[in-house]
């Protein structure tokens, strides 16, 4: 039977963000080719991030930032790496309450950059942009986990 996590470690933070940009950067290859309804729903999560930034309701903004990037993955059309990266996100979650981060700065303009680009055809450059914002928040989240 299989346990619960409680707690992440640096080395599964790690792991966490390894995965999370595989899964990510497999929606993001996948933007030329996703079914329209999954494109539109991950416009519609974009509008509705930049719509809770208005608002002082941080955790809004975090699950509506979660929400992003699970429609990236939603590109894929596979319901099994949703699911995966669901799980991923959950314990990303753990580890920035372990770490004391529970609120996270939530940058709109990043992932519609991430967006444009994935629009004009720079996949590449889309998955190297969002590498480099999953690199910041785990090595932010890992200055802070006990060593």
């Amino acid at each position: 039977m299989p346990h619960a996590v409680t707690r992440i470690d640096r080395e599964q933070l790690v792991d966490i963000y390894t995965a999370r940009f595989h899964l990510e950067s497999a929606g993001a290859r996948s933007f030329d080719t996703a079914a329209q309804p999954d494109r539109q729903l991950l416009d519609r999560s974009l509008e509705e991030l930049q719509s809770a930034l208005a608002s002082a309701d941080r955790a809004t903004q975090i699950r509506l930032d979660a929400q992003c990037h699970s429609a990236v993955v939603g590109l894929t059309g596979s319901r099994r790496l949703i699911t995966m990266h669901k799980q991923l996100l959950t314990e990303a979650r753990l580890a920035a309450i372990t770490a004391g981060l529970i609120d996270h700065e939530v940058a709109v303009a990043s992932h519609r950059e991430f967006v444009e680009m994935l629009r004009a055809g720079q996949t590449e450059a889309a998955c190297m942009q969002l590498e480099k914002r999953l690199i910041v928040a785990r090595e932010r989240l890992l200055q802070k986990l006990p060593a």
